[in-house]
């Protein structure tokens, strides 16, 4: 295994702190990076047979 100088709960504690920070796009949310791309929104239409919102 691996051996953190930070301990688990304090590296929970920190990943927890910046997704309340983060932009709801920023988040696995399908409203940015990859997914808003032509590319991404073509297989969301595919795949849930919805048009992407504007």
């Amino acid at each position: 295994g691996v051996e953190s100088r930070v301990p688990c709960d304090e590296v929970i504690e920190a990943m927890y702190q910046i997704g309340l920070g983060l932009s709801p796009t920023l988040k696995e949310t399908a409203q940015g990076g990859l997914a808003a791309t032509p590319t991404g929104m073509a297989w969301k239409k595919m795949l849930w047979h919805t048009e992407p919102k504007e």
